[in-house]
């Protein structure tokens, strides 16, 4: 959009007026300025607020059809401590959407961006449109990265109107494709401060290999005693609708104890372009350690829905939501009703240009007489996810509430260091939960996120309030892409 000047009084040493009033004149005959569009007055008068009102007009301008609009301003004084800020539009001719253009990518394969576009063409040009058609595209793991272009003025079209001017939005979208390999080494320092252990996860994902978006991964981890796998894959815009459909496999085995495989399928739309929402259906088989005691099973389903959110960058705010309800039948020496409910919050919101701030709420609870579950059946607390500060999983819980804050610096758009405090209680029953007994958490330490060229890099320093002499926790992680 076109710069405003700024002004400021000759006379310095004269007291600050107040804007009493501001006046608009050229504004095309179909557009009526709304009142939140410009500051409320009176306010003192400042360079903000001549740029604020003047940035509003713009952008008001922009999202309705008069992109390449130019503005003057006056300011008139009224009297000694007042003053009018009038604004003058020029606003040149009106502007419609052209066909979206999509580049980057092989024009047989455009359709599954195009999906996201949010503009058609001979629609009335609009900023808005353009921003939401970004985010979408930027929110998707296929897309490594999406910006518009200057747009392209077309002649001789059509457009909406004999006195419109078309112009068509090049969207220039950076594929993501091939193989993703995620790999993270923890290191643990005993509490007495003598030797320590060291702890492991490996994951391989393949995304848009078949350029429909789909994903799959393997996902193995290895703590103390339990080794875990899990298979996933999923395909979005089945059948060209909003519409996902999933499947995954998992296998956990305990040294010496107990053997648990389970499976999920799931279906999933979209709606708005923001929010998630799907129903799934899971089963799962336990083998006990003490072979008189039979096999149980569990089958059930679980409603859900997330918000659709996109990685922490430098000056984003990112809001997150999730939810997650079901309930099912347990086949044990006899059978049980069981029933969980999961929610989660949290936001990354910057508070200056190069700072910011960020925070999660997170619980889950269970609802079964049965007495015993092994602890890939609960809610496991501690390590990268969840609890920092603690062994990755180190805790399981039939229910538990924790928080994470964080305070970022970040150096580049993705690069940061950051300190951060993790602290939460979970309970061994649900049926009378009672915070004198429950297990008590907290955590702290500081790290660091930066690109390199093997990819995205994590290292995380973290200790408990337990931890006594202990050096407490290391966590490195890689994430990188071969193309």
């Amino acid at each position: 959009m076109p710069a405003l000047a700024s002004h400021v009084f000759a006379d310095e040493a004269a007291a600050v007026p107040n804007v009493v009033g501001i006046d608009v004149s050229g504004l095309p005959d179909s557009l009526h300025i709304p009142h939140v569009v410009m500051p409320y007055t009176p306010v003192p008068y400042s360079n903000d607020v001549l740029m604020k009102a003047g940035r509003g007009l713009l952008r008001f301008l922009a999202e309705n059809g008069y992109p390449y609009s130019q503005i003057s301003v006056e300011i008139v004084r009224e009297s000694s401590r007042e003053v009018v800020l009038r604004y003058h539009i020029v606003p040149d001719d009106k502007v419609c959407f052209g066909p979206p253009l999509i580049f980057g990518v092989e024009p047989e394969r455009a359709g599954i961006f195009l999906r996201d576009v949010r503009f058609s063409d001979g629609q009335p040009y609009s900023l808005s449109a353009i921003e939401e058609t970004l985010r979408r595209l930027n929110s998707r793991p296929y897309v490594l990265r999406a910006n518009a272009m200057e747009p392209v003025v077309i002649e001789d079209a059509l457009g909406c109107g004999e006195l419109a001017v078309t112009a068509a939005v090049p969207i220039n979208i950076t594929e993501k494709h091939g193989m993703e390999f995620e790999g993270a080494l923890g290191y643990e320092s005993e509490r007495d401060g003598k030797g320590g252990r060291f702890t492991g996860r490996l994951g391989l994902s393949f995304v848009n290999m078949l350029r429909y978006g789909e994903e799959i991964e393997a996902f193995y981890s290895g703590t103390g005693t339990i080794q875990k796998l899990r298979l996933a894959g999923l395909a979005p815009w089945v059948a060209g609708l909003p519409l996902e459909l999933g499947a995954a496999a998992g296998l956990e085995v305990e040294d010496g104890g107990y053997g648990y495989f389970n499976g999920e399928i799931w279906g999933a739309v979209e709606a708005g372009g923001r929010w998630r929402i799907g129903a799934a259906a899971k089963g799962s088989e336990t083998v006990p350690p003490d072979s008189v005691e039979n096999t149980y099973r569990f089958y059930g389903a679980d409603i859900f829905i997330s918000l659709l959110r996109r990685p922490w960058e430098r000056g984003i705010t990112v809001w997150e939501i999730e939810a997650r309800t079901g309930s099912g039948a347990a086949h044990r020496d006899k059978p049980y009703a069981r029933a969980t409910a999961e929610l989660s919050s949290g936001v990354h919101l910057p508070i200056s240009a190069d700072y910011a701030l960020a925070g999660r709420i997170s619980g889950a609870t269970m609802f079964t007489n049965e007495e015993r579950l092994p602890p890939a059946e609960l809610f496991r607390t501690g390590g990268s996810g969840s609890l920092r500060g603690y062994s990755e999983e180190e805790f399981a819980f039939r229910a538990v509430v924790f928080a994470q804050a964080e305070a970022l610096y970040y150096f580049n758009q993705i690069g940061s260091v950051f300190i951060f405090v993790d602290g939460g209680a979970g309970f061994d029953r649900t049926d009378m939960p009672k915070l004198s007994s429950a297990q008590k958490m907290l955590g702290y330490g500081a790290g660091l996120r930066f690109l390199s060229d093997l990819g995205l890099v994590s290292l995380e320093w973290a200790r408990n309030v337990d931890d006594g002499w202990s050096l407490g926790r290391v966590h490195l992680g890689i994430r990188t892409s071969m193309r």
